[in-house]
């Protein structure tokens, strides 16, 4: 299965299990240079962990490409840890470079469209609570807000927003 969507300036992909590697560059632009919540060798740990636990049927991994330059990705999962008919956004970003141009939307749009498709009843996600443009797009999307929280960092907790959105009849794919 390959859901593509081209743009005027990218591709959005799925990413087999294998080629979790190609996940990794956007990803560290966001997590590790500009927010500083993780190390690149922690995240590319984690996406290696989300990679062995992949399941086809329930997971998704996307990377948005302009040429051959990976510029966004999203990973989507559901584990124990969640009720059954959830899935949730894990990972998510855009590099600094390639925001606003409609990227970070398409991958939210096609993720919210597979999990509409694989009959998950509510998608999850949390984003920093410095993340006003994400937020905006979550909120734009049908997202409400659930909760708030903190993420472990090196520098200390950051605060973040659970965001949640119901994928009902009443709501359609998109």
């Amino acid at each position: 299965m390959d859901r593509s969507a081209s743009l005027d300036k990218f591709d959005v992909r799925t990413v087999e299990p294998s080629e979790f590697e190609l996940l990794a560059a956007p990803l560290n632009a966001v997590f590790a240079d500009e927010l500083e919540i993780m190390t690149a060798a922690a995240l590319l740990s984690g996406l290696q962990s989300l990679a062995e636990r992949f399941d086809g049927h329930r997971d998704l991994f996307l990377r948005a490409c302009e040429g051959k330059k990976n510029t966004g990705a999203l990973v989507m999962t559901r584990d124990e840890s969640i009720p059954q008919d959830t899935a949730e956004i894990r990972m998510w970003g855009v590099s600094p470079g390639h925001r606003g141009h409609g990227c970070g939307r398409e991958l939210l749009r096609l993720t919210i469209q597979e999990a509409y498709t694989r009959r998950y009843s509510f998608l999850r996600t949390r984003i920093l609570a410095v993340s006003p443009g994400a937020m905006h797009l979550l909120w734009s999307s049908g997202f409400t807000v659930s909760g708030l929280t903190t993420i472990p960092s090196p520098k200390g907790p950051r605060e973040a927003v659970l965001f949640e959105k119901r994928l009902g009849w009443g709501d359609g794919p998109c």
